[in-house]
C-alpha cells in the first residue's frame, strides 16, 4: 500500500499541524528524559562528549535540510501526478548519496581529531558515529518525506516508534547492575532506535520510476534552490552549534556538558520551532500556489503570534521549576540557572521568528536573501562566545544565541524594508 499522493484530496492545516505538534511532544518528551538519564549515567565530562558528536550529527542534519529536505518541501506540492515516481526514486538516490558521504566525512573528520590532546576519545567510536550519522539522518528524511507527501500520521509513528524504543533501551541499560553506560553505547542506542525509523520509511515509500532527463531537471532545480542556501546553512550552524563547540573546546568538556544539560530542559521550548520545521515549509507553499502572496502573509503572521504565545508561556513555567529540574531531577549544582533558562528561552524565541521568516523568503526561492542575514548572525554568536566564555562561563553561550538570532532578524527586517 502507498501513501497517498499530493493529488489526492489535501490534509486540513490543523491535522497536518497537530500530527506535527504530536511528533514534536514525543521526541522533545524523549529528549528531555534521556538527557536528565543520560547526565546521571555518564557524568558531565562523558555527557560533555557525548554533546560534541550529537551536535555534530545535527549539524549534518542542518545540510540535509538545505540540499534535500527544504528543497523536497518547496518543489514537490509543485510537481503533477504523473512526475511523483520519477521525483520519488530522484529524492532517494540523492538522500541516499547524502547519507553516505556525509558518514565518511565524519568518520574522516573524527579519526584527523583523535590524535589531538583532549580528543583521543573519539578513537573508539570512529565507526560509532559515522553510522550513528547514517541512521539518524535517513530516519528524519524518512519523517519528513511522509509529512511533504500528506502521510503525516505515518511521519508521527516513525517518531514514535525510534523515540520510545531509544528511551527503553537507555532505561534497560540504567537498569543493569554494573551501569555500564559510556558515549559509544549511547551513540549505538541512538543508531540503534533509528534504525527502526528507516526501515519504517521504506516499507510505504511508493512506486519508483527511473527517468534519466527528469533526474538531471530535478538536480538543477535542487541545485538552484540550494546553492545559496549551503553557504547560509554553513553560517546557521555556526551560529547554532558553533557557541556550544567553542565553549566546550575553551572550558573543557565538563562544562560544555552542564550547559548542555541546562539547555536540553529548554529544548521543551522548541515544540513550536521544530514543529514549524517539519510542517511550515509544503504548508507554505501550497498556501502561495492556491492563495497567493497576501494570504501567505497573514498565514504567517498568525503562526509567529501563536507560536509566541506559546514559548512565553514555557519559558515561565521552566523558570519557575528550574531548580526542581537541575538541582534535584539532574543532580546539577549551578548558581545561574535561571538567568541561563530565560537566555535560552528568548534565544528559542527568536530563533522562531528567524525560522518564519526564512520559510518565507525560501517559498519565493530567495535563498540567496537567507545567506546573506545568516552572516550577521553567524559572526556576532561566534564573536560573543569567545569575548564571553571565560568572563561569563555558562551563561555566555545562550547570550551569544541571543546576540546572533537578534543581529539576524534585524538584517532581515532592513533588507525586507529597504527592498519595498
Amino acid at each position: 500500500m502507498t501513501i497517498n499522493s499530493l493529488n489526492k484530496p489535501r490534509s486540513s492545516i490543523r491535522k497536518q499541524a497537530i500530527w506535527g505538534l504530536s511528533s514534536q511532544l514525543i521526541t522533545s518528551g524523549t529528549n528531555f528524559i534521556s538527557a536528565i538519564l543520560l547526565v546521571r549515567m555518564l557524568g558531565l565530562e562523558e555527557f560533555g562528549q557525548y554533546t560534541l558528536t550529537f551536535l555534530t550529527i545535527m549539524i549534518v542534519r542542518n545540510f540535509l535540510n538545505t540540499m534535500v529536505l527544504a528543497p523536497m518541501s518547496a518543489l514537490a506540492p509543485k510537481l503533477n501526478k504523473i512526475s511523483e515516481p520519477a521525483y520519488r526514486s530522484f529524492i532517494l538516490i540523492y538522500a541516499t548519496a547524502f547519507f553516505l558521504i556525509s558518514s565518511l566525512a565524519i568518520g574522516l573528520l573524527a579519526s584527523l581529531l583523535s590524535s589531538l590532546n583532549g580528543y583521543e576519545w573519539l578513537t573508539s567510536i570512529t565507526i560509532t558515529l559515522a553510522v550513528t550519522n547514517a541512521l539518524t539522518n535517513a530516519s528524519d528524511f524518512f519523517r519528513r518525506y511522509y509529512v511533504v507527501y500528506q502521510s503525516p500520521g505515518f511521519s508521527f509513528f516513525i517518531d514514535l516508534t525510534r523515540n520510545t524504543t531509544q528511551l527503553f533501551a537507555i532505561t534497560i541499560y540504567l537498569l543493569l547492575p554494573s551501569n555500564p553506560m559510556n558515549v559509544a553505547i549511547a551513540l549505538n542506542l541512538l543508531a540503534f532506535s533509528n534504525l527502526f525509523g528507516v526501515i519504517l520509511g521504506t516499507i510505504r515509500y511508493g512506486t519508483l520510476k527511473h527517468k534519466r532527463q527528469f533526474f538531471k531537471l530535478m538536480w538543477m532545480r535542487h541545485w538552484k534552490f540550494s546553492k545559496w542556501m549551503l553557504p547560509a546553512t554553513a553560517l546557521d550552524s555556526l551560529h547554532g552549534s558553533g557557541p556550544m563547540m567553542i565553549f566546550g573546546a575553551i572550558m573543557g568538556p565538563s562544562a560544555l556538558g552542564t550547559v548542555r544539560a541546562i539547555q536540553q530542559v529548554t529544548n521543551l521550548l522548541n515544540l513550536p520551532v521544530n514543529t514549524l520545521s517539519q510542517i511550515l515549509p509544503s504548508i507554505a507553499a501550497r498556501q502561495l500556489f492556491e492563495h497567493g502572496e497576501h494570504k501567505l502573509k497573514v498565514f504567517l503572521l498568525k503562526v509567529a503570534i501563536a507560536s509566541t504565545a506559546l514559548i512565553i508561556v514555557g519559558i515561565l513555567t521552566l523558570a519557575s521549576l528550574s531548580e526542581l529540574i537541575i538541582n534535584n531531577w539532574m543532580k546539577l549544582e549551578s548558581p545561574n540557572t535561571k538567568i541561563i533558562l530565560i537566555f535560552f528561552g528568548a534565544s528559542t524565541l527568536l530563533s522562531l521568528i528567524r525560522q518564519i521568516m526564512n520559510v518565507k523568503l525560501y517559498t519565493f526561492e530567495q535563498t540567496k536573501s537567507i545567506f546573506h542575514i545568516n552572516i550577521f548572525g553567524a559572526m556576532l554568536s561566534i564573536f560573543s562566545t569567545f569575548a564571553l566564555a571565560e568572563l561569563l562561563i555558562e551563561i555566555s553561550v545562550p547570550i551569544a544565541l541571543t546576540i546572533g538570532n537578534l543581529s539576524s532578524i534585524s538584517a532581515f527586517l532592513y533588507f525586507n524594508r529597504k527592498k519595498n
